[in-house]
């Protein structure tokens, strides 16, 4: 069986028609603008619930990020849609939903954060906090992220300038722009779902482990470890290497509390804070990703030459493929507490009542 790498971004969003504001759709995915897009129509995918022209376009009101995993995301999606019931499909509703799922002692110690991309759900949610008397978990973020700017720059230069900067004489071409892109400044366009924060780390962790030949020991249990649980410390100065399960042992010993999976905690060496989370992707995503191998198409005069300049190269990793990871759950109430929705492919359920989540390719 193959392995992905763990999603770098993973969200639950609730999507809500701006012709009439009452229809409202949670779904989860790892790409929110591309998702969005095919909502609307302007690609394809989506799902049948939003296909009505009446009730688009769509747009994306709010989302929770921060999951450690994309079974987390859809876990927290399917509590979600079946939280409020059978008559409760309205704003403040969901949104009350919302506050107390994010209490629950299953969500509660996730870092996440909810981001709001419209000023008048935030509004809501204000006033239902300043009503609830149970408060939220102090790991939760709470950000409005309105739209300020549709692009930082209308134009661009012509041509490609990786070596020399582009003249000011240089006459410059409109830049193209895509409605649902990853434009400008706020929004779910200026959303960042790059893996930008864990480059540095990635990288580091690599140059510490390319001594070809040898043999790396666990600076906790001091036995030998193997290059895909290897985790090393994120911090610049810091060379700290363990063994995955020797770490996660000494994170929930630091907090104290009986849990299977730490959410933070302290490195052993150098004593800076770390998120279990980030530890796993950038794991991940070094032993899981496969290096795409391009070829070098430069033809050269005589058989020999083009031969010889024939030849593939690694290039940069290939992370997880986003359309395969796209799930979403229909805004529908069950019929009864014990239907699953057998309907939905994201879902299915065993002999003996226990939910299960299936994740399917989407990827056609």
């Amino acid at each position: 069986m193959e392995h992905r790498p763990i999603p770098i971004f993973y969200c639950c969003y609730l999507l809500r028609s701006t012709v009439r504001h009452g229809s409202l759709y949670i779904g989860s995915t790892p790409d929110p603008r591309r998702r969005l897009g095919q909502h609307n129509g302007t690609s394809k995918g989506g799902a049948h619930k939003t296909s009505k022209a009446q009730l688009r376009p769509w747009e994306i009101v709010c989302i929770v990020h921060g999951f450690p995993s994309s079974i987390a995301a859809l876990q927290f999606e399917y509590t979600a849609s079946t939280k409020t019931g059978r008559l409760s499909t309205s704003l403040s509703s969901r949104l009350s939903s919302l506050h107390t799922i994010l209490r629950t002692p299953a969500f509660a110690r996730w870092p996440l954060t909810l981001r709001f991309f419209c000023a008048d759900v935030h509004s809501i949610w204000i006033q239902h906090s300043q009503r609830e008397k149970a408060q939220l978990p102090p790991t939760l973020k709470i950000l409005l992220d309105e739209r300020v700017t549709d692009s930082d720059d209308d134009h661009e230069p012509p041509g490609d300038y990786d070596d020399d900067p582009p003249s000011s004489q240089v006459p410059l071409r409109p830049r193209r722009k895509t409605k649902w892109g990853a434009t400008g400044t706020g929004g779910v366009q200026g959303l960042d779902i790059s893996q930008s924060h864990l480059d540095i780390h990635l990288q580091k962790s690599r140059s510490v482990l390319e001594v070809v030949g040898k043999d790396f020991t666990c600076e906790i249990c001091h036995q030998t470890v193997i290059d895909d649980q290897i985790v090393v410390c994120s911090h610049p100065f810091c060379e700290h290497i363990a063994h995955l399960v020797c770490l996660s042992d000494i994170f929930l010993t630091q907090e104290g509390i009986g849990n299977m999976l730490p959410v933070e905690g302290s490195c052993p060496s150098c004593h800076s804070t770390r998120y279990w989370g980030d530890i796993v992707k950038e794991l991940s995503i070094r032993t899981r990703s496969k290096p795409i191998k391009k070829k070098n198409n430069t033809v050269a005069k005589g058989s020999q030459n083009k031969a010889a300049n024939e030849q593939e190269e690694e290039s940069d990793i290939e992370l997880y493929d986003p359309e395969a990871l796209d799930l979403d759950i229909i805004d529908e109430p069950l019929s009864e507490a014990g239907d699953i929705m057998d309907h939905h492919r994201g879902h299915s359920k065993l002999p003996d009542g226990k939910l299960t989540m299936v994740m399917e390719d989407d990827s056609e």
